[in-house]
């Protein structure tokens, strides 16, 4: 009995902790994910009943109902409808007694859990803890209770038998249901922090644009108080008219960078031009680099390879670093940002002539509120850690105190092949995309 009612829970733990690396390998909310949930959910039911665990006098039990429960609750009827049917059939190919009582019962209370579903969905993780497990409870008190007035042969059959299985259920839903929301609310929490690091950069960079900004419009001013004040020939009206329209499309070409980078994420993964969006991020980070006396060279050795990613993850990506490359050399210095690549990879490297770090400090990197910095987080490294793993990528730092840093930035590349198959397959989602709106 013991082995087969902990297998029974581990039938539904494991898929939860399965999908729990998957879910956070894969941001792609698509309907490959969802019907990855309902098959472990379907087949996590059927292990329940194929190996239930024996109580006295004959009397077997299972958990089948706690996938059904949660999946119905979280998905509504969309996703429980496979479960419900799942063990119905099966229930029925089992055979035995019971049959009949386990349709009626079994119909009665999914349309029930359906009809929770919206109320459930809004409700704080704790309230739908308690909803959760009270529900799955139910479902097996109520299922027994049926068995109870519908099934002539209850030989043996007492409270002191089914008390400990309706516990151990409402036990088994409770542990999966803390699960499930410590998935949940630590990908809420890592696009939170992601968003917040964002904010941060950009607010950043908006005090370095406004000065960036302010040049050419004191150029430009200045021009136009001169044609006001004095005179001048033909020619010499035009050419200050000349510069002065050069200085306001300089204006309007930093602004046009920084607002592209400060626009909500609406990218998904797509092929992008390693070179095109690096040299993007070089451009906008300039004025914040001329703000704290630092130069920056580039170095593009392959400007026609590409890689899988998102461009508005890859700019943050790229100017975390960079602004903390900068922020290291609060005397001025030099930030190199050199681009190459080989049949497999591209590289971004990127190079700084500041303060450096220890051995500790780099291995600290990543971990949320470490940082080498007065006022900093240590959660933009975070993210940018995050981005890479989401790109398949690899990061790496070499550095020693006085010494500077040196980043290094490995993506796998794409090739013409891969990128055929690629765009097939983001045409096809599109149109199933524009075929579900439809519908």
């Amino acid at each position: 009995m013991v082995s087969n009612l902990l297998n029974n829970i581990l039938f539904i733990l494991a898929p939860i902790l399965l999908f729990q690396h998957y879910w956070s390998e894969n941001k792609k909310r698509d309907k490959k994910v969802i019907v990855s949930i309902v098959l472990l959910a379907s087949v996590s039911i059927v292990l329940c009943m194929t190996f239930p665990f024996q109580a006295a006098n004959g009397w077997y039990f299972d958990l089948r109902h706690v996938p059904l429960v949660i999946l119905t609750l979280y998905g509504g009827y969309q996703l429980g409808i496979f479960p419900f049917l799942t063990i119905i059939i099966y229930r029925f190919l089992i055979g035995g007694d019971g049959v009949f009582v386990a349709l009626i019962t079994q119909s009665v209370f999914f349309i029930a859990v359906v009809s929770v579903s919206p109320f459930f969905n809004v409700q704080r993780s704790k309230t739908k803890l308690y909803i959760l497990t009270g529900i799955a409870t139910i479902l097996i008190s109520f299922t027994i209770f049926m068995s109870f007035i519908f099934i002539e042969d209850v030989n043996g059959f007492s409270i002191t038998l089914i008390l400990p299985y309706i516990l151990i259920q409402g036990i088994t839903a409770w542990i999966a249901t803390v699960l499930i929301e410590l998935i949940r609310n630590r990908d809420i929490m890592k696009q939170e922090i992601t968003k917040s690091d964002k904010s941060k950069l950009v607010s950043d960079l908006a005090a370095s644009i406004s000065h960036e900004v302010r040049n050419p419009l004191t150029v430009t001013k200045g021009f136009l108080q001169l044609l006001r004040d004095n005179d001048f020939t033909k020619d010499k009206r035009e050419q200050f008219f000349d510069l002065a329209i050069k200085e306001l499309e300089h204006a309007e070409t930093i602004i046009t960078d920084y607002l592209t980078f400060a626009k909500p994420d609406s990218d998904r993964r797509q092929i992008i031009n390693a070179y095109e969006e690096l040299n993007k991020s070089v451009e906008i980070i300039k004025s914040y680099a001329n703000m704290r006396s630092v130069a920056i060279e580039t170095e593009f050795l392959d400007r026609t390879s590409w890689v899988l990613g998102e461009r508005q993850k890859l700019h943050q990506c790229i100017m975390n670093i960079s602004k903390n490359s900068i922020d290291a050399m609060p005397s001025g210095g030099l930030l190199h940002v050199r681009l190459e690549s080989d049949d497999d990879f591209v590289t971004i490297i990127i190079n700084d002539t500041g303060i450096g770090m220890n051995t500790k400090q780099i291995e600290q990197l990543g971990v949320p509120y470490f940082t080498t910095k007065e006022h900093g987080t240590g959660l933009g490294m975070m993210v940018v850690m995050n981005i890479v793993k989401s790109m398949k990528g690899k990061i790496k730092y070499m550095s020693k105190p006085g010494e500077g840093t040196t980043v290094l930035l490995t993506f796998p590349k794409v090739e013409q092949q891969q990128m055929s198959k690629l765009d097939q397959i983001h045409s096809l989602s599109s149109s199933e995309k524009a075929s579900d709106i439809s519908i």
